[in-house]
């Protein structure tokens, strides 16, 4: 330290180097600002940033990522539903959701689950996922404020709820692959 203090020049040249190499590791996704070009601006990068999330996990939640067959994989952080009181409350009365956030309904066993919206306040997109972690039914931007009954018609074992519109923005159709991690436990 004594041969820093001795010149200052090299301290500030130490300083500087040191901050804007922190900065370059400061982006989501743990990528070097300095490796994006600049042509990865615009919509492709828009898409991107609300495609992938690299926020940390908070308990009671997991990562989905829907490996759509007609477009790039999507991930959204979605709280845990697994008991029947957090399955009954679901994402009633909330006002909004972010568009990379959801809830994850978990089951011990398949069934032809149903849902409703009587006191959902934003319109919400299911997907039905089977025990082996395939898309099986969609119900696309179900109506707020209704009592009517959502299901596919096919067993499922979860169910995904996320913003109306998002199954369409990143095209999942059935028969798509979904991740979980971690997995979720019943």
């Amino acid at each position: 330290m004594s041969a820093l203090r001795k010149r200052p020049a090299l301290l500030v040249a130490l300083v500087i180097f040191i901050t804007l190499g922190m900065a370059g590791w400061s982006c989501a996704g743990g990528e070097s600002l300095s490796s994006q070009s600049p042509a990865s601006t615009g919509a492709s990068q828009q898409q991107e940033r609300s495609t992938t999330t690299a926020s940390p996990l908070q308990p009671g939640e997991t990562r989905v990522r829907v490996h759509a067959s007609g477009g790039k994989p999507s991930e959204v952080v979605a709280e845990i539903a697994d008991d029947r009181a957090e399955r009954s409350q679901g994402l009633m009365h909330r006002e909004n959701l972010p568009r990379d956030r959801g809830m994850l309904f978990v089951y011990e066993l398949e069934g032809n689950y149903a849902f409703w919206m009587k006191n959902t306040l934003i319109p919400l997109d299911m997907i039905f996922i089977d025990k082996a972690r395939r898309v099986v039914g969609i119900v696309e931007s179900a109506q707020p404020h209704t009592t009517e009954p959502r299901r596919v018609g096919v067993p499922s074992r979860y169910i995904l709820e996320v913003n109306g519109g998002w199954a369409e923005e990143h095209q999942v159709e059935i028969g798509d692959r979904v991740d979980f991690s971690p997995s979720p436990k019943p």
